[in-house]
């Protein structure tokens, strides 16, 4: 599934909303809860069988150049 994709189906699942039809603030948590999950899974993945660790992040970190950044990092 490629990002696009992802991110159409939060705003689908999240908001009941179609890329089209979804605001911009939509489209930002759409974008920022998809980067967060993917964040969730990747530490999951690293720290398999290293013990417990437990992570928070807020929406309100990921605003501007930090959902950029983040979402940069993800992909690259």
């Amino acid at each position: 599934m490629t990002i696009k994709e992802r991110i159409q189906d939060k705003l689908s699942a999240r908001f009941g909303a179609a890329p089209g039809e979804a605001t911009d603030s939509e489209i930002f948590a759409a974008c920022a809860i998809l980067i967060r999950e993917e964040m969730s899974r990747r530490t999951a993945r690293e720290n398999d069988g290293k013990g417990r660790h437990v992570h928070y992040l807020s929406m309100e970190f990921l605003i501007g150049r930090s959902l950029a950044k983040n979402a940069f990092n993800w992909v690259f």
